[in-house]
């Protein structure tokens, strides 16, 4: 690990020495910008433990102790974590006073079943991590690519509904939400891993460049000029998401609710 991730580098030199201890305790996988050797300063440490089934949940306390003395601790989140359909793991997130901030996702090594590709090992005692395994989120569905076009039009349809109303904050999260869902689709597009966290994951992309004329989407809290981004965005939302469904197969794109979005946009456009 580089200079620039010094901190990080500690932190997980503290905790690996935390874990020889605890053998309850049997895996730690880092992913995401550490596993990549992209990080930098400001990044957080996204890691997986691994633990023993027959100390689950109770573990989850240690766990936290743990996580309490690695350093001076500004505040601690712990939350279920959904599994796929293995059940609820554990969600572990600390802030430290230094800024460091570290998230761990808690499960039995059982329902791990190896490790997500491009993740890195750092402690595995039983062999549980060892098989490298393709997480579903690695990749879009044709269901993800009509959903996630279906809640772009849904959240351009709203935008219309709250400008009626004359409420611009309501209306512009909406377009937010929209251009979300474009991001989603972009990364799709551009074979990009883990399309579902879309900005996240295009920007973590060096080749994924952005979608074209993103930046004529962004409005302030005028109802026109909402309204007129917001007509821009479904141009944009409409040619990300053809090249999606070229990309990933068996796609039935929602064309009758973009459709009737359009309809809606041109109305409200003509009107303002």
């Amino acid at each position: 690990m580089p200079e620039a991730v010094a901190r990080q580098r500690a932190l997980l030199t503290r905790l690996l020495d935390a874990l020889d201890t605890r053998p309850a305790i049997s895996g730690l996988t880092v992913g995401c910008s550490l596993a990549r050797a992209a990080g930098d300063v400001w990044s957080d440490v996204d890691a997986g433990l691994a633990v023993a089934e027959s100390a689950w949940p109770e573990v989850v306390a240690d766990v936290e102790d743990v996580v309490r003395g690695l350093g001076e601790l500004a505040d601690l989140l712990v939350q279920p974590w959904p599994f796929g359909d293995k059940g609820e793991a554990r969600h572990v997130f600390a802030q430290y006073a230094d800024g460091l901030q570290l998230s761990l996702v808690v499960a039995p090594g059982t329902w791990w079943a190896g490790h997500a590709v491009g993740d890195v090992i750092l402690r595995d005692t039983d062999g549980s991590l060892a098989v490298e395994r393709r997480p579903r989120s690695m990749s879009a569905s044709a269901d993800d690519v009509r959903e996630w076009a279906f809640w772009g039009w849904i959240a351009l349809a709203d935008l219309v509904k709250y400008a009626d109303r004359r409420s611009p904050w309501e209306a512009l999260n909406r377009l937010t939400e929209a251009r979300d869902q474009v991001w989603r689709l972009w990364a799709v597009t551009r074979g990009v891993a883990y399309p579902t966290f879309g900005l996240t994951a295009v920007l973590d992309d060096p080749a994924a460049g952005l979608p074209p004329g993103l930046e004529a989407t962004v409005a302030g809290l005028e109802l026109g000029e909402l309204l007129a981004a917001a007509d821009r965005l479904a141009d944009l939302l409409d040619a990300v998401a053809c090249s999606a469904a070229e990309v990933v197969a068996d796609v039935a794109l929602p064309d009758g609710m973009a459709a009737y979005v359009r309809g809606l946009l041109a109305a409200a456009v003509a009107g303002e």
